[in-house]
């Protein structure tokens, strides 16, 4: 309800048959400061004029056959069930009438009145403007009429340099927008991906895009949240319902083991240090890793080599056997 609206109905709306004011009223309570926007039943509609629905329809056809009201948006109604939705109305405030009558003046006569006896006042004598002060049998007295000054334009409020505009708050919008696009993306595709019978919209949407929005600032990724809120959705009573459920049954978001060594700039998560790079303990417990290590590679490089020649020494002996074998066999032949 605005008081721009019912104004008009009740002042300024022009060619009103007498038996459509009330209607004409009751549109206006629901209606903007534009007049858009109003969607009354025709129940509510019957209990403001004291009708029947059978006349507020009769009523709300001469409206519009007058040019007094127009369909108007209809999307005002999508978050009401179908069987359910009422029409939507916009008031054409843009038409005034131009006959109003002046509001005549009520209760005693001024004291200016009662000294001209109610006559006009003469030709050249200026009106006195209000806090002109005049002298009468002395007495004092005021105008009654109002001033206005057309030269006189209201100074403009000081504005503050000690505050100037914050350069970050553009792009911070412009995140919040690309976040409430994605959350629709993800929002789209989990309710086609479950199958839902209807998609949800109006403020139900608004509501959902900015529960996604949360679970995406927690840390979830875009693919994960669709696979958790897109399960079947094909005989879900209210998808907006089963949708919320499911937000508020999500917990952390999964954690991501990273097999990249950390950044050159990451603090050491053992020692402490500034630098994980740069880090003293770690280097000093590698290099005591290394020395520790060095007797026992040591030993098994020793104790290979010395397989080896074992092997070799085996391998010259039966050689020499053979050989030897063969000069015998030939002498005694």
């Amino acid at each position: 309800m605005t008081i721009q609206a019912l104004s008009w109905a009740i002042e300024d709306a022009p060619d009103v048959p007498p038996h459509l004011v009330a209607t004409l009223v009751g549109l206006a309570n629901h209606a903007d400061r534009n007049g858009q926007g109003a969607y009354p039943s025709q129940a509510t509609l019957a209990h403001y004029t004291r009708k029947d629905e059978r006349s507020v329809r009769r009523d709300l056809i001469q409206l519009e056959e007058l040019g007094l009201i127009r369909i108007g948006d209809q999307r005002f109604v999508l978050h009401l069930a179908e069987d359910k939705r009422p029409v939507v109305y916009d008031l054409a405030i843009e038409r005034r009438r131009d006959d109003r009558p002046e509001p005549k003046r009520r209760g005693r006569p001024t004291k200016a009145q009662v000294k001209t006896g109610g006559r006009p006042r003469p030709p050249g004598r200026p009106r006195p403007k209000r806090g002109d002060v005049h002298v009468q049998n002395g007495g004092t007295s005021t105008s009654d009429e109002p001033f206005f000054d057309p030269s006189y334009e209201p100074t403009p409020p000081p504005t503050s340099s000690t505050n100037p505009p914050d350069p970050a708050q553009p792009q911070a919008e412009e995140e919040d927008a690309t976040e409430k696009r994605k959350a629709q993306d993800i929002l789209d595709s989990a309710q086609t991906r479950g199958r839902a019978p209807t998609h949800v919209s109006g403020s139900y949407a608004t509501t959902l895009v900015a529960r996604i929005v949360e679970k995406l600032r927690e840390g979830w990724d875009a693919d994960a949240l669709t696979k958790q809120l897109g399960g079947n959705l094909a005989n879900a009573g209210s998808v907006h319902a089963v949708l919320l459920n499911r937000l508020d049954r999500i917990g952390s978001p999964p954690v991501r083991h990273s097999t990249d060594p950390p950044p050159a700039y990451a603090r050491c998560p053992k020692h402490g240090h500034e630098r994980a790079a740069t880090c003293a303990g770690c280097a000093g417990e590698a290099k005591g890793s290394k020395a520790d290590d060095r007797p026992a590679s040591t030993e098994r490089l020793n104790g290979e080599a010395a397989l080896r020649a074992s092997r070799a020494a085996a391998a010259a002996a039966s050689a020499k056997n053979r050989a030897k074998f063969q000069r015998e066999r030939v002498t005694t032949s």
